[in-house]
């Protein structure tokens, strides 16, 4: 790894094991080394992702894309299912409602790790400050506040933002990282790759006002095909 990164991200994959029923896990635990009792589900699949050292990077995407996974990966509060994960320095995480809590631990394993998150993101001298979702809540001041804690960092160290705002991601990155099905889907300058974002969370949405439109339509005709007497209404 270059010393000039901060983060290596190659061939990186995240599944977690979905149970039917609580009893699978425990014959998991006893026979899962002559049959499978869960169902993998992949988050992240082969994802390759480098970060330079004093970088400010937004990482963008739909809800569900992985983003949030991503980054308990990069503050090693889990670890990949497969590929190569390399961060140097230290990481001060502050992170969404509680993107700490991970499902193949115990209750107090959470709550220790969530305390220490805390403590971490308060005390800590970090190289490179990790941020989801974190301005979402709170006031106008709380907001101003912690934008000029983060503009204050990343002139001193590499800086990861995950963040629906598109303005803040303008004001705060050098770099944008479009995140979409546990994958990279661009990676380049700020005002391009908003662009191709913003495009295609538009398509997405016009598909999904044309599904209602159509679901409409079938609603209102549904009862012209049964009942001949009611009146027939044509959508275009």
């Amino acid at each position: 790894m270059s010393s000039d990164l901060a983060i290596r991200c190659s061939g990186v994959g995240k599944a977690y094991q979905l149970y039917a029923r609580r009893t699978d896990q425990v014959k998991q635990m006893l026979f899962g080394s002559f049959h499978r009792f869960y169902q993998e589900y992949w988050v992240l699949r082969d994802l390759d992702l480098e970060v330079e050292r004093g970088e400010s990077v937004g990482i963008i995407g739909r809800n569900g894309a992985g983003k949030t996974t991503l980054l308990r990966l990069l503050c090693g509060i889990t670890q990949p299912t497969c590929g190569e994960l390399i961060v140097t320095g230290r990481v001060a995480p502050i992170l969404a409602l509680g993107a700490a809590f991970d499902w193949e631990m115990t209750g107090r394993q959470n709550v220790l790790i969530g305390s220490a998150v805390l403590a971490i993101c308060v005390h800590a001298d970090a190289d490179t400050l990790i941020v989801d979702e974190a301005l979402a809540v709170g006031d106008a001041a709380f907001r101003q506040k912690g934008l000029a804690f983060m503009e204050a960092f990343r002139r001193r160290g590499t800086l990861i933002l995950v963040s629906h705002d598109m303005e803040q991601v303008r004001a705060l990155c050098d770099r944008v990282v479009w995140v979409d099905d546990g994958g990279v889907r661009a990676s380049g300058e700020v005002a391009k790759v908003l662009q191709l974002y913003g495009d295609a969370t538009e398509c997405e949405e016009d598909d999904g006002i044309r599904f209602r439109l159509d679901a409409e339509a079938r609603a209102a005709l549904a009862p012209a095909a049964t009942n001949r007497g009611h009146k027939k209404w044509w959508i275009r």
